[in-house]
């Protein structure tokens, strides 16, 4: 079900690019600093906007999940030298009163 809905949203991203490349299809001129200036189609300008929002996206989401692995691993090292006193002390629980 979770796939079908995904294919069902990407074709319909992918109809609404092409019908707004067909609709739009005139040259526009961006200027940028130092006198920078590109032309060429309004769909091939917002497309490479909407990349370069991707990356930063996936560059700013790549530290968390770094950080967050980081985090982590030091976790499991706490865990696992806390194992390994109770298992050297050999702590046996009391047994209880009735």
């Amino acid at each position: 079900m979770r796939r079908l809905l995904l294919v069902i949203v990407l074709l319909a991203v992918a109809a609404f690019g092409v019908t707004f490349t067909l609709k739009n299809p005139q040259e526009i001129e961006v200027s940028y600093y130092l006198g920078l200036v590109a032309q060429g189609p309004l769909a091939l300008f917002l497309l490479a906007a909407f990349a370069v929002g991707v990356i930063f996206g996936f560059l700013a989401n790549g530290t968390l999940v770094l950080r967050t692995r980081h985090r982590l691993r030091k976790a499991q090292r706490e865990a696992d030298r806390s194992q390994r006193q109770l298992d050297e002390k050999q702590i046996v629980p009391a047994e209880e009163v009735v």
